[in-house]
């Protein structure tokens, strides 16, 4: 099989797979105006300036990317790598769900 059909392969397989959400930081820049808007009148203990731009870190979910974790396992241990990669996506779901109810 060639290299094209295994990600193929790949690629179909994690489609199949649930979207697991894991929690980022994204950082951006906040204007002082939106700050002061916020009734956020400090930073770092120093006063909020209208004009100045800040650095604001959020955290937000984003989706597990299955087909690049998939690819690393393949890469790093062959078909055996795969099969442990989606039991461990199974038994992660499995525990979420008990946990849930």
């Amino acid at each position: 099989m060639g290299k094209n059909a295994k990600y193929k392969k790949i690629k179909k397989l994690a489609s199949k797979l649930p979207v697991i959400g894991v929690k980022t930081v994204r950082g951006e820049i906040v204007e002082g105006s939106t700050l002061i808007e916020k009734d956020i009148k400090e930073v770092e203990g120093k006063p909020v300036s209208v004009l100045a731009k800040y650095r604001s870190k959020t955290i937000v979910p984003q989706p597990l990317n299955h087909e690049r974790r998939i690819k690393k396992a393949y890469n790093e241990l062959g078909g055996k790598g795969v099969a442990m990669y989606t039991q461990s996506v199974k038994n992660y779901v499995r525990a979420k769900s008990v946990n849930a109810v």
